[in-house]
């Protein structure tokens, strides 16, 4: 099941997956998988992607269950 929500806000600001993950510093495919909701990213990571995106953690990413 696909994370929606960081699509979404991935698509609103005219990026592609390749340069979420340059600006975030991780490899292509680690980035699917957080849009494809196969691995969850650390804190870290969480924070790095809604920076390069432009919006809050909260934004992109919620709590299983929610």
């Amino acid at each position: 099941m696909r994370n929606e929500r960081l699509t979404n806000q991935r698509h609103t600001r005219g990026m592609t997956q390749a340069e979420v993950a340059q600006k975030v510093g991780v490899q292509i495919r680690t980035y699917q998988s957080y849009e494809y909701n196969t691995i969850s990213p650390n804190v870290e990571t969480a924070l790095k992607i809604a920076n390069a995106l432009g919006c809050r953690v909260e934004d992109i990413f919620n709590l299983p269950g929610e």
